[in-house]
């Protein structure tokens, strides 16, 4: 006689990202601390004694894990056989692009990290540029690494011009005197942007000389 059937379950497991680092778990340890249990395919069957005929699944919901190679298992007659497939999470590269401007030292930062973990800002770091403040990046910078390799691009407000509007409070010194910017408010113009008040470190000041009398031009420099 043919061999009868029975029933078996087929378990779809992903792994997990550890929500306390924001990096994913350990791919190779098969534990309900590394994976979390997606779905369960209940109405399978099969002749006992035979394989099963387990599939990975390919929908949305799996799309930023590799497609795991299936480990069958043995039908068993009492119903009890369970497959269970484990999707490890995809290794995704984000290339930012600094449009004219520097990270560090380069036109361009890639990062790579796996699917769903967190992008930390500092990881990235701030372009700059000599003519410009970052605006942001375009798209925005994700909080977490996408299902499949992406790109940002920075984008620039460019710097007009400077503008004073209030001057140090203390305008006269003696011979020997340091300067004191106390009250100096030196705002930054955009061609396309607010503009914005920055702050002391932002700005650099020069051509004060209390060596001897006379009148002395301050020159106020941001950026180049």
């Amino acid at each position: 006689p043919p061999p009868k059937q029975a029933t078996y379950k087929v378990e779809h497991w992903t792994q997990k990202v550890d929500s306390g680092t924001g990096k994913v778990r350990p791919a190779d340890t098969h534990t309900p601390d590394n994976y979390a249990l997606q779905d369960e395919d209940t109405n399978k069957t099969g002749k006992i004694g035979e394989l099963t005929a387990a599939n990975a699944r390919t929908d949305a919901k799996y799309k930023g894990y590799e497609t795991p190679t299936v480990t069958q298992e043995t039908i068993e007659a009492d119903g009890s056989t369970v497959v269970k497939i484990y999707y490890v999470r995809k290794t995704v590269t984000l290339t930012f692009d600094a449009k004219g401007g520097k990270i560090g030292s380069e036109s361009t930062k890639i990062l790579t990290g796996k699917y769903g973990e967190k992008i930390q800002e500092a990881e990235v770091g701030k372009p700059e540029k000599d003519d410009a403040d970052f605006d942001a990046w375009t798209p925005l910078l994700p909080q977490k690494f996408p299902e499949e390799n992406a790109g940002c691009e920075a984008t620039w407000k460019i710097v007009k011009e400077l503008e004073i509007k209030d001057g140090p409070s203390k305008k006269e010194y003696a011979v020997g005197e340091k300067f004191d910017a106390a009250g100096l408010s030196v705002y930054v113009k955009y061609t396309e942007a607010p503009q914005r008040l920055i702050t002391k470190d932002e700005y650099s000041i020069s051509g004060f000389d209390s060596s001897a009398e006379g009148i002395k031009t301050i020159t106020v420099t941001y950026k180049k």
